[in-house]
């Protein structure tokens, strides 16, 4: 009769175990933040609490151009990368056609942008620019978060939140 031990204490010793990711591959997140200091700042608390846990993780952020959000992220010596998107919410039909329209042009720009970061893991904190960047991220087979820091969840994290 044999017995299987399940302790890693009977392993054999001098069997190198790998400590972490392999060499050369560092974490790569991107988040997705909308255009308001109530987008920026849980963007920023979350990317200090990843770095104090995953020392020398590769933070970025992307999101519409226009808002604070740029503004605010340069104070801390970060940059926005841009996407293009438009607003759904409280506008009329011609805006929300041409919101529409511009899907797929930011679905394209945040392709080429996860592609060129290397990013495994995109986190949304809403605003009309996750939509495009979230649906590409999960159509190139990343992971993908949304975080939601209000009580009612907003539209584009309602839309999202299937996929």
């Amino acid at each position: 009769m044999v017995t299987r031990i399940g302790s890693r204490l009977h392993e054999e010793p001098n069997i190198p175990r790998p400590s972490g990711p392999p060499a050369g591959a560092s974490r790569r997140l991107l988040i997705v933040v909308g255009p308001t200091a109530g987008h920026v700042y849980p963007a920023l608390a979350i990317a200090d609490a990843y770095q104090a846990v995953c020392p020398g993780v590769d933070v970025r952020f992307a999101g519409a151009p226009d808002g604070p959000a740029a503004r605010l992220l340069g104070l801390r010596g970060l940059r926005l990368e841009p996407v293009t998107s438009s607003q759904l919410a409280n506008v009329g039909l011609g805006a929300r056609l041409v919101a529409a329209a511009r899907v797929v042009p930011g679905m394209a720009q945040a392709s080429r942008l996860l592609r060129a970061h290397g990013s495994r893991l995109v986190l949304g904190l809403g605003g009309y620019a996750s939509g495009a960047v979230l649906l590409a991220a999960r159509a190139l087979g990343l992971r993908v978060a949304i975080h939601e820091a209000n009580r009612v969840a907003g539209i584009a994290n309602r839309l999202l939140a299937p996929f």
